[in-house]
């Protein structure tokens, strides 16, 4: 791997309503101009600037980090990275880069932590094994939401460094053809995730657990492997309208796969399904034991404790 790069200031982005993508530039109008250019790759006809953010409105924005360049070591693409553990934006596969000065994450900050009051039970003391030597206090992290409502857009939005877990992730290196939504392989997929998030959660770290978890029964289970190591727990509820969602999930590739037969694109009537589950089960969330709730996307329709 070749050595980081420091540039001498933060590199510009948009940040746009229909998805989150970071694409890094040295200047604002670089940013602007890439922006332009998705538009009209996207319409297949010529527009200025202005007219792309009339189509599509985005918030032009400064790294509050300062950004590193380098390349990256599984596609071989230059790249911006701005902390230790990053995700390479072409590929979107994980870059480790030690020369960049490791920032703990302060795992407060993740949520607006405020512990319902139906379930005030508090997070668990660190735990000590060693006398004197104080280890961290695991944490499990996850989404509910159905599919399309931006749980993955979130976690690299949110927290990009943290270790985690995806289904789609592990279904895909699964599957010969490469496919996220293999089904026939979702039962393997989730026992890897367990192993994961298992070897995270024994050394006292924060694991995020990236699926639907639209089924109580789905996330009983988190909830015991998240006991089993006295871990505190935090999930991330992302329920949009469900037109909003239908839309969002209307982007994903229809094309089946030739090998698997599955298309990226979720059937409607599975995301109508999760949503009304998460929907009808909103209520009683705070009775099923998470130590924090976050409603970050919830329709006034849908009734919130």
């Amino acid at each position: 791997m070749t050595e980081p790069v420091l540039l001498p200031a933060g590199c510009w982005w948009i940040d746009r309503d229909d998805c989150w993508e970071i694409t890094h530039h040295p200047t604002r109008e670089d940013a602007e101009a890439d922006h332009a250019d998705r538009i009209r790759g996207d319409y297949g006809y010529p527009l200025s600037v202005k007219g792309a953010f009339k189509i599509y409105p985005g918030e032009a924005k400064q790294e509050t980090l300062r950004c590193y360049e380098i390349d990256c070591p599984e596609c071989g693409e230059t790249v911006h990275v701005t902390r230790r553990y990053d995700i390479c934006g072409a590929c979107e596969d994980d870059i480790v880069t030690p020369a960049i000065p490791y920032e703990d994450p302060d795992q407060v900050e993740l949520f607006d932590v405020v512990p319902h009051p139906r379930h005030p039970r508090p997070a668990p003391q660190p735990r000590r094994h060693l006398p004197g030597v104080v280890m961290a206090v695991p944490t499990l992290i996850t989404t509910i939401g159905p599919a399309g409502a931006g749980k993955t857009t979130l976690r690299r939005a949110c927290r990009p460094h943290l270790p985690y877990v995806s289904l789609d992730e592990n279904r895909a290196q699964l599957a010969p053809c490469g496919c996220s939504n293999s089904l026939e392989h979702t039962p393997a997929a989730v026992e890897m995730a367990v192993q994961g998030a298992r070897s995270v959660l024994a050394a006292g770290g924060t694991v995020w657990w990236d699926a639907t978890n639209a089924d109580r029964a789905a996330r009983a289970t988190l909830l015991v492997l998240a006991a089993e190591y006295e871990a505190r727990t935090a999930t991330l509820v992302l329920v949009p309208p469900l037109l909003t969602t239908l839309a969002q999930n209307q982007r994903r590739d229809d094309r089946p796969c030739l090998v698997c037969g599955f298309a990226r694109r979720v059937p409607e009537a599975e995301v109508w399904r999760m949503h009304q589950a998460i929907a009808a089960d909103l209520p009683t969330l705070p009775d099923e034991g998470w130590h924090w709730i976050t409603y970050v996307t919830v329709p006034a329709y849908c009734e919130v404790p």
